[in-house]
């Protein structure tokens, strides 16, 4: 598995099917994610955390 471009890529299935009596039947499948999930659920509220975090590196200590 390649997870380089996770979980922005598509994956590209080919199926061929043969018979003695029948010709070549094929079926393409792509398997796309919905991206707006993950910036949502994962990315979003993680920014969040760490952005928030950095706040009181820039109060004073007194």
């Amino acid at each position: 598995m390649d997870l380089k471009m996770f979980p922005f890529d598509s994956i590209h299935c080919q199926l061929v099917f043969e018979s003695y009596s029948f010709n070549t039947d094929e079926v393409k499948f792509t398997f796309a994610r919905r991206y707006g999930f993950y910036l949502f659920q994962s990315y979003f509220p993680t920014s969040l955390t760490v952005i928030s975090s950095w706040v009181g590196f820039f109060f004073d200590i007194r």
